[in-house]
């Protein structure tokens, strides 16, 4: 058995690459089987806005939002159009999104072993290549973005431009850019790229170890790649300011970004933030080795393949994070770890080339380790972790879930690794031996399979809640209620979430344009009703929706017959058939669609001739509730619930003369919020339980 074992083993050592794309077979297969307990998109509004580009793409070749041109992803919208394009149902384009993201995503197994091979034995290189397989990042799977191109991409461009450091032919400087132009097509904030090409190649010449007239010869080589990365930009900022076009929409869908605000003094915490998560990312102790190697080849330099890699990686690494550390101290204000997790792995490979081959500094890795655990004494786990960053960062979603399991404060649990990561950092500067780095492997490896677990874990569960909650099941009723090709407007309340908005878009392609009233929302027409008339008042003649088919909340009732109704947990919704002009007949403010009302809820019957309005009602908390309900040409009537079932009320009312609309007012004396009912967390001021509210005109 054992000699079984060890001819498989020489067999996959003589074959790397083969192994290479088995393991990424395996890979691709289990992220694509986890990614089914992700039901639906739910980092928004980007995967809505992602999903729409790839539908628009594949319905008629358009780069669009809701009928208006945009831009964000060229790559990603030519990998998800497919899903659109040859299936009739959305349920089925999100599978295909979700393979097809596991695919590119473990594609990333072959750039990383092409690039730790540089460095590397084979076998360290296949090591280093199942670890980045283990990323927790690769949870990414199932979401509608461009995380899971952009981890191989970027991994294809730091390798191709490493070999053309190495070794700079016409052939590899070529490559080398051809995947940083790939890099900015799957994401624009990679256009960072372009600005590390010519530092990667001043770099390179300056710190390659030849000295004098040899680095200008060197740095010549570069000459073609520095021309083009630095020609490129510049070409296609004249062509804009010709056109007399902004030079900022370049940016595409990212031309709102405003640089000016951008603050040096506000960006230092965020950096410490941000580099005490990328320590964690690999439990601190690889991390301050990876410095350490990096500041060594600054001092030595190295043999070409080490300066290919060492130097792209020193340059690339400072500027992915402080382009993350600028926005974030803008317009995240929290740790975005997707926006750099493709960085990541780098430190990890400078870890084992150091200790393997080209050695390091143990005084800077114990001082970078002191650094680490300085920036995570200054990190505020707990804020951070309010509430949970299911989108943006993984580290801290896996430290809070270990945490949960030992019962400890997150806080304190992460300055504990800290401060053993220190610890450990000085016992290996005592150790001499190479063997550690298969003791760093058998530690990181199963930790970064668990960590990917728990977040994987986590997400299925926030997915879950959010399909629960917000849709509807079966997910396109809409469209089997009228069929895919009809045209449906949909209008959204500003008072209420958007996230059921993008829902029922994402999952219904009859839904053609929506009306976001009392606010706005992305490319949307944009109105009010009166509350007075219930008349629908656009902000212009072009608000109008043009369908005779309206998706609305169903404590609206518009004019018109209702074709289909659904609810979730916490929406009710309904299609009507309207009859035009759009108006409602009835409206309900201030009832959730659990039926818990706030401290205040309004009904209002419109074209109202008299008659009474119709309640259910029932005590929310406590043994007695006061109430104070008034109709309109009534005087108010007090009520006290005692019961805990449910009891109809009926209340006559009169219009008002100037309108023609009865109106219905509920007053409660006693409301609590729902964490102080349930202790559920609940931040909604809830009063009493309201059911079937309708009004009956007078015959």
């Amino acid at each position: 058995m054992s000699e079984t074992l060890k001819t498989i083993g020489r067999e996959f050592i003589r074959r790397p690459w083969w192994t290479v794309a088995f393991v990424a077979a395996i890979a691709a297969s289990a992220r694509f089987a986890g990614a089914f307990g992700h039901p639906v998109p739910w980092i928004f509004g980007d995967e809505f806005t992602f999903a729409e580009m790839a539908r628009n793409f594949g319905d008629r070749a358009a780069f669009a939002v809701r009928d208006q041109p945009d831009y964000l992803s060229l790559v990603t919208t030519l990998l998800d159009a497919p899903g659109f394009a040859l299936f009739a149902d959305a349920e089925s384009a999100y599978v295909w999104i979700k393979a097809t993201n596991a695919i590119v995503m473990a594609a990333a197994a072959f750039p990383a072993y092409g690039l730790a091979r540089m460095v590397l034995s084979v076998r360290l290189a296949l090591l280093f290549t199942a670890l980045v397989l283990a990323w927790p990042a690769f949870a990414y799977v199932h979401v509608v973005m461009t995380e899971p191109a952009s981890f191989p991409a970027f991994l294809l461009a730091v390798w191709l431009l490493a070999r053309a450091v190495e070794r700079p032919s016409m052939g590899r400087q070529a490559a080398a850019f051809g995947a940083v132009a790939l890099c900015i097509g799957v994401r624009l904030q990679l256009v960072v790229l372009l600005v590390a090409v010519p530092i990667v190649c001043i770099a390179a010449a300056f710190l390659g170890g030849e000295r004098g007239p040899g680095r200008l010869r060197r740095l010549l080589k570069f000459g073609p790649t520095i021309a083009v990365s630095v020609g490129l930009p510049l070409a296609a900022i004249g062509i804009w300011t010709l056109r007399g076009r902004p030079i900022r929409s370049l940016l595409g869908g990212y031309q709102g970004n405003d640089p000016k605000r951008v603050d040096i003094g506000e960006m230092l915490p965020w950096l410490g933030h941000h580099v005490a998560v990328m320590g964690l990312a690999l439990l601190f102790v690889p991390a301050a080795i990876g410095v350490s190697v990096l500041l060594r080849y600054m001092r030595r330099g190295g043999s070409p393949a080490e300066t290919g890699v060492f130097s792209v990686i020193l340059v690339v690494v400072p500027l992915v994070v402080v382009q993350v550390v600028a926005y974030a101290s803008v317009y995240g204000l929290r740790v975005l770890e997707r926006n750099m997790f493709v960085v990541e792995p780098l430190l990890l490979l400078c870890a084992l080339a150091g200790i393997c081959k080209f050695g390091y500094s143990r005084i800077v890795a114990v001082a970078a380790a002191c650094g680490f655990a300085w920036a995570v004494f200054a990190l505020p786990v707990t804020q951070l972790l309010r509430p949970p960053p299911f989108s943006d960062t993984f580290s801290l979603l896996a430290l809070m879930s270990f945490a949960d399991r030992l019962d400890v404060d997150p806080q304190t649990l992460l300055r504990v690794i800290a401060l053993a990561a220190v610890a450990v950092t000085v016992a290996l500067a005592l150790t001499r031996t190479r063997a550690v780095v298969w003791a760093m492997g058998a530690v990181l490896l199963p930790a970064l399979a668990w960590s990917s677990y728990e977040v994987t874990r986590l997400l299925h569960r926030y997915s879950t809640n959010v399909a629960t909650v917000l849709v509807p099941r079966p997910f396109d009723w809409v469209d089997r209620a009228v069929g895919a090709d009809a045209r449906v407007a949909l209008l959204w309340p500003a008072d209420d979430t958007p996230t059921w908005v993008w829902e029922q878009e994402i999952w219904n392609r009859s839904i053609r344009s929506v009306v976001a009233i009392d606010g706005s929302l992305l490319e949307t027409k944009r109105g009010s009703f009166s509350r007075g008339t219930g008349d629908y008042v656009p902000q212009t003649p072009e608000d109008v929706p043009p369908e005779d088919l309206v998706l609305a909340p169903s404590r609206w009732r518009l004019q018109g017959e209702p074709v289909a109704e659904a609810r979730a947990l916490a929406i009710g919704l309904t299609l009507w058939k309207i009859n035009k002009p759009l108006r409602l007949t009835f409206l309900t403010t201030g009832v959730f669609a659990d039926g818990w009302t706030g401290k205040t809820s309004e009904f209002f019957a419109y074209g109202c001739a008299g008659g009474a309005f119709r309640v259910s009602l029932w005590k929310g908390f406590g043994s007695v509730q006061r109430v104070t309900v008034t109709a309109s040409g009534r005087p108010p009537v007090d009520l006290d619930l005692r019961s805990p079932r449910a009891k109809r009320f009926r209340f006559p009312a009169t219009p008002d003369p100037a309108t023609g609309t009865c109106k219905l007012t509920v007053d409660v004396k006693d409301s609590a919020t729902g964490d102080e009912v349930s202790g559920n967390g609940d931040p909604r001021v809830l009063g009493v339980h309201i059911v079937a509210p309708t009004f009956e005109p007078r015959s």
